[in-house]
């Protein structure tokens, strides 16, 4: 059973309110580390996305369609008006999350070069891989390179072949000579060339955080000016056409104007 997007929406849309969002904060969060991104709840845009990587949860299971049933019927149940299903979802998957250790790795990814499977663990911010010789024995970066070299494809290169890491949405590569890894900003379309600027991670870490500290700040802004053109702008309006009806020979349109021009005016005079 495929995961509907416009069901897992209506969970989202149930988590975006800030109350609900609180009261289950220990799921959202692991949540919000599944999907890279901390306003997930309320990025609807991003559904399909999201829906894809629980998806790849589920398969990557040996009972992941069950798993998958049991998600798409709680989805279903919350779409459907129901509250409780709420709590029942988050309940389960705080449950599914730790139990198989979700919240601590993330989907593993098959790296074309390396020819293995690699994922983030969360905890260290460190990448593991897949042993080759052994699946499902999970070895440091530093390890696998050893394996490499010793029965493997050549590793003398210093730098890991750059890889694009979707919860830094940045590329990365590993440091052979000094175990660390090197973050580049791009698109996942195009690595980076030799120009690309590489930083370390703990400078990797301070642009995520920046970059989350930003969007939450401008979505704060559009709320405000959505509740100011609502609350303040409207009111005045109306005001102005009650006391001056003949203003209403202006227009719409350039009432508007002027009102935004005197409000600016008079938010400078009392801001400087």
């Amino acid at each position: 059973m495929a995961i509907k997007p416009d069901d897992f929406a209506a969970f989202m849309e149930r988590l975006s309110d800030p109350a609900a969002y609180a009261a289950h904060a220990d799921v959202a969060d692991m949540l919000a580390t599944q999907f890279g991104v901390v306003e997930w709840a309320s990025r609807t845009d991003a559904v399909d996305a999201y829906v894809d990587v629980m998806a790849r949860r589920f398969s990557g299971e040996p009972d992941g369609a069950d798993l998958e049933r049991v998600f798409q019927g709680f989805c279903t149940d919350i779409r459907g008006g129901s509250a409780e299903a709420v709590d029942q979802m988050v309940e389960w998957l705080g449950r599914e999350m730790r139990t198989r250790q979700w919240d601590r790795y993330s989907v593993a990814e098959h790296h074309a070069g390396a020819d293995a499977r690699y994922r983030l663990n969360y905890v260290t911010s460190t990448y593991e891989w897949e042993d080759p010789q052994s699946p499902g024995r999970w070895v440091s970066e530093a390890e696998f390179s050893a394996l490499r070299a010793d029965g493997g494809p050549g590793d003398a290169a210093q730098f890991s072949e750059p890889t694009y890491d979707g919860n830094y949405r940045m590329w990365y590569r590993y440091d052979h000579n000094t175990g660390a890894y090197q973050y580049a900003e791009g698109v996942p379309e195009s690595a980076p060339d030799a120009t690309a600027i590489w930083m370390d991670q703990a400078t990797a870490d301070e642009r995520i955080r920046a970059q989350s500290a930003a969007t939450s700040e401008a979505r704060s802004t559009d709320e405000l000016l959505s509740s100011l053109r609502e609350q303040v702008m409207e009111p005045a309006m109306a005001k102005v056409l009650n006391r001056v009806p003949a203003v209403a020979g202006l227009g719409e349109e350039r009432l508007r104007e002027i009102l935004a021009e005197v409000t600016a005016d008079r938010l400078a005079r009392r801001v400087g």
